[in-house]
Order: structure tokens, then sequence, then C-alpha cells
């Protein structure tokens, strides 16, 4: 490099710094940066692409933008974009293969308004019994093709099976070859007549009991019903003719037609052996009781099929009701 050349190039590196902002207003459209330099004094001017040197000044340019540098680090991966719409359903897979031919089932089907555990169906691999109007249990079961079935209806106390409806009719047994898949239905009633109310009680608690309106109460009750409460041993024994009820009104007053006495129906808790018990959880501020500070009486009534209300006061229902003997509630604010 001759003399000149280098004191040209010292001198662009060292003007260059000073001049660097000065760049991106005369760059062109090519990205060049013009200047004209004097060899006499070492200055750099930065000049526009058109402009002239002057004559004791040498032109000169460069590239503004430097060779690309070595690639940096990846940085971290920014969040998940929005979920896009749900693309088109796949195509159809195909048909498998088809099951076997030589088994069939049997689905059976419990109509009527016995009560709970009042009827069942039994049979190989079948245990179909009566709840809330329907069925549960063991209902369907399948068996070879030519297999001889057959299916018990099974009554509970005051409960009568009306027949089958399907394959097979009448009460008897239902015997069914199994050359095909089975609907049957079998109907359970349950006998009203067969029952009656013997003796009811308002057990717990009867003495005066005091609290305050916002503490939580249990009060319980008991009835004794041949072919009702007998039917199981340790649970309640529900029917859809009885009604089995808690009242409570103004201290002292007799419940029977009385409008200042409200009534709640109660819910079966328990059996013990032939009775039942009956019991109502409640809190007296609170709907739908909501009751004021002061002293009540209160009491358990029962009814089956239509028949008039018992009502049963601490000393049971043998010598009637007294209000004397009701159960008595002291609510404190």
């Amino acid at each position: 490099m001759d003399r000149q050349s280098q004191i040209l190039s010292l001198a662009l590196s060292g003007a260059f710094a000073l001049v660097f902002s000065a760049f991106s207003s005369v760059a062109n459209a090519d990205s060049r940066v013009y200047a004209c330099y004097s060899s006499s004094n070492g200055n750099v001017r930065i000049v526009s692409s058109y402009d002239d040197c002057r004559k004791n000044e040498q032109r000169v340019s460069w590239n503004m933008q430097g060779d690309q540098g070595p690639t940096g680090p990846q940085g971290d991966q920014g969040p998940a974009g929005p979920q896009g719409e749900q693309g088109p359903a796949g195509p159809q897979g195909e048909q498998g293969p088809a099951g076997p031919t030589n088994f069939h089932y049997i689905a059976v089907e419990l109509e009527g308004n016995a009560y709970d555990g009042g009827g069942t169906v039994s049979g190989p691999g079948i245990e179909c019994t009566t709840s809330g109007g329907s069925e549960s249990g063991d209902c369907i079961e399948v068996f070879p093709v030519g297999y001889g079935v057959i299916l018990h209806p099974i009554v509970g106390p005051a409960t009568t099976f009306r027949g089958w409806d399907g394959p097979c009719h009448g009460t008897g047994d239902c015997v069914i070859s199994m050359y095909e898949n089975i609907h049957l239905i079998a109907e359970f009633t349950t006998n009203y007549s067969d029952w009656s109310i013997e003796r009811a009680e308002t057990t717990y608690p009867c003495g005066i009991s005091s609290i305050y309106r916002d503490e939580e109460i249990q009060i319980y009750g008991q009835l004794l019903a041949p072919g009702l409460t007998d039917r199981t041993v340790d649970s309640p024994d529900p029917d859809p003719s009885l009604i089995a009820q808690f009242g409570i009104g103004p201290a002292n007053t007799l419940p029977d037609g009385n409008v200042d006495w409200v009534w709640f129906d109660a819910n079966a808790s328990s059996g013990t052996g032939v009775t039942d018990e009956y019991m109502i959880t409640f809190i007296p501020r609170e709907p739908p009781f909501t009751l004021r500070a002061g002293g009540y009486d209160y009491s358990f009534r029962f009814r089956h099929a239509g028949a008039p209300f018992l009502y049963a006061d601490c000393n049971g229902t043998e010598d009637g009701y007294s209000d004397s003997d009701a159960g008595k509630l002291e609510i404190l604010d």
C-alpha cells in the first residue's frame, strides 16, 4: 500500500466514530456512504452521492452495513399462541367384525308400586329387585343359544305378583329357551289392605327441651304397623300409602284440625325389629320453620291409605292424644 493510501485509511478510521451518526442521513438507497478526503490536512467530509469533491479532495465511498456476524444463541421459547379451530373429522374407520351369534340375553324390567325390595325376579345370573318404582341389582344376563332358563317371582310381605309380560304369562315361574334376545316385564304391587297402623309414639326428646333459635335439633318418632314395619328387621319399610309427618304448634294446644300447627314430612331413619323409626332435623330460625322464641308443643302423626291421621304423643296412641303428654320445646333468642 502506498503512503497516500495508508494516510487515507488511517484518516477514515479515525473519523469514522465522529461521523457515524451522520451516515444515515446521507446514505443512498443502496446503503453506501460517500465522503471527500483531503490529503493536505487529513479531514474527511461526508457528502451525498451527487455532491462533487473539491480540487484538493479525493472522493471515497463504502458500504454502511458490514459483513454478517455469527449467529447468536437461541432465545427462550415464547408463549404458546391461541389454539386454532378444530379441524375436520377424520374418515370413518372400517366396520369391526361381527360379534358372536351363539349367545342371547335376557333383560328383566320391573313395574308396579311395590316398596323397595318388595318384589324380586330370581334365576341363574339374575337377581332383579324393586327399587324406587323401577329395578336394581342384576337384571340382564347372557346365555348360550338353546340354554334353558327358569325365573322365579319372589314377593315380600304385603306384596302381590301381578304376572309377566313378554314371552311368559301368568303368575308362575317363567321358563325360557334361549333362541333369541328376551325382554321380560314383571309387575309387583303393594297390598295396602294387608297392613294397618297399630301404634305410634313421639319418642325423643319428650321432656321440656330448651334450645336457641340457631341450634339444630333432631326429634324422633316410632311406628308399629304389622305387615309393613316388620317387612325387614334392621331397616325402615316406607310405603307409598303411608304418610308420616312431624308437627309443631302453640304450647298446650291440640293438633287435630288446629290451623296454628304446621306439619312437615318426616324421614324414615331406621328399623328396630317390628317397628320403624322416623325423624326430623331442623334449626328453628331457618325456613321452612322460621319459629320465634317461645314455648311450643310437637308430635308425629301417621296416616295409611287415606284413613284419618293418628296423632302420637309421648305416651303413644293407645289412650288417645293429650296436650300434657306432647313433646315440649322452649326456643330461646
